[in-house]
């Protein structure tokens, strides 16, 4: 075995309802010592968040909702959506042995055609300018099959005409999120990277934006960069970068 690797703690804490795994986590970080790989789990989250302060609805006992510890000190502050970037392609890896059409939305969206089947948000503690912690919520739909107050969702019942059992879909992806990681400790991010960028959403295609001042371009993703910004090409040539909520995808 490769001492550079590390092998995850598959501990669950599982409760019949939270409000945020997230934020229980969150909560209890100075009261419980948990180990890298530890799982807080519910099949009833009442309060889910996402980026930016935005929602997350789950459905009970039909949406995974689950988070996952880490602490990739190993990484660089600047480098932080490198994090995200693994635990995307995990879950894409996993999904993709149901169909091959799921795809990742930037920054943090997990889609299949234009429906939106997850999210992920990863939140960070940080001490003495040392990434020490990380938070790493996933929500999927997984059973559901009434989106009727939410435009453009779907699950994987919906795609695929079958049931799944929830915590079988949760331990594949903590799998996977477990031999992805070892690979970016290892210094596999290029490769990694290269997998991300085959599987997003709208890569290399023209497209229109708006961005946050209301002006609508047309262009290309071409990249992101280390850092999260997602790098847009334009007809002529020119690139721009964007970061979270600084242009809107139409």
């Amino acid at each position: 075995m490769d001492m550079n690797k590390i092998e995850f703690e598959k501990k669950i804490y599982e409760f019949e309802k939270l409000k945020s795994t997230n934020d229980w986590m969150i909560e209890n970080l100075k009261k419980i010592n948990f180990n890298e790989g530890n799982i807080v789990f519910t099949l009833n989250q009442s309060d889910g968040r996402g980026m930016r302060n935005s929602k997350w609805f789950s459905e009970k006992n039909k949406s995974l909702t689950f988070s996952l510890l880490l602490k990739p000190n190993f990484l660089k502050l600047d480098y932080l959506f490198d994090l995200s970037i693994c635990v995307s392609i995990s879950i894409i890896e996993v999904l993709h042995k149901i169909n091959n059409n799921f795809k990742l939305k930037w920054p943090n969206d997990i889609y299949f055609d234009k429906y939106k089947v997850g999210g992920i948000l990863i939140e960070n503690q940080i001490n003495k300018n040392k990434l020490e912690k990380s938070i790493v919520g996933i929500g999927l739909n997984i059973n559901n099959s009434n989106f009727t107050f939410l435009e453009n969702s779907s699950s994987l019942f919906l795609i695929s005409k079958k049931k799944y059992k929830i915590k079988d879909i949760m331990l594949c992806i903590l799998e996977k999120i477990e031999e992805r990681y070892n690979d970016l400790i290892c210094g596999g991010y290029e490769k990694l990277k290269k997998k991300y960028l085959k599987n997003l959403l709208y890569f290399n295609v023209f497209r229109d934006y708006i961005e946050k001042d209301g002006n609508k371009v047309n262009g290309k993703i071409c990249n992101v960069d280390r850092h999260g910004f997602l790098i847009i090409e334009f007809e002529n040539g020119h690139k721009k970068k964007y970061f979270h909520k600084e242009i809107k995808f139409i």
